[in-house]
């Protein structure tokens, strides 16, 4: 008698997150936030909203779950460790990713070079939270923004990582 070898496959398929207002409703559920506003994009679910003192609270969604970022800052207050990192394309964070400051990029090259920035005063997809938004198209060129406290978000593409100026 011959042994006989059988290998089961099974297919899994990645779960897709749940509709965004269903994130935003478990956002106000876990944090009791108020005027909670979710974004997102092909990386993560970003939230934010209120506190009951009116401090800005925000997280990240992920695996059903919200992770805080670094508890309740109170929306325009300066951080003390103001632009001191570089960071890259994509939505960031203002006073979580990155600091208010004075930033600086260069367009990369490619066949189409631009690199486009948008300073935001919110996160639902609205044109009415764009604070500023500027491009440039000149491969090598170098670009300079200045991110203020205020700012809810900076949003980059086609530029290289943003170093402190």
């Amino acid at each position: 008698m011959c042994p006989i070898s059988i290998a089961l496959l099974v297919a899994t398929t990645p779960v897709a997150p749940p509709p965004i207002a269903e994130i935003g409703a478990q956002f106000v559920t876990e944090t009791a936030a108020t005027d909670v506003a979710c974004s997102q994009t092909a990386e993560r679910t970003i939230c934010y909203g209120l506190d009951a003192q009116g401090a800005l609270i925000a997280g990240t969604y992920a695996s059903g779950a919200f992770t805080p970022y670094g508890g309740a800052a109170t929306a325009g207050a300066p951080s003390a460790a103001a632009a001191t990192a570089s960071f890259g394309p994509g939505i960031q964070l203002v006073g979580t990713d990155i600091q208010p400051g004075v930033y600086r990029a260069t367009v990369e090259d490619g066949m189409i070079p631009l690199c486009t920035w948008q300073r935001l005063s919110g996160l639902s997809g609205e044109s009415d939270d764009i604070i500023t938004i500027d491009l440039a198209s000149d491969a090598g060129a170098q670009v300079v923004v200045e991110i203020e406290p205020d700012d809810v978000a900076f949003d980059s593409s086609g530029c290289s990582d943003w170093a402190p100026v």
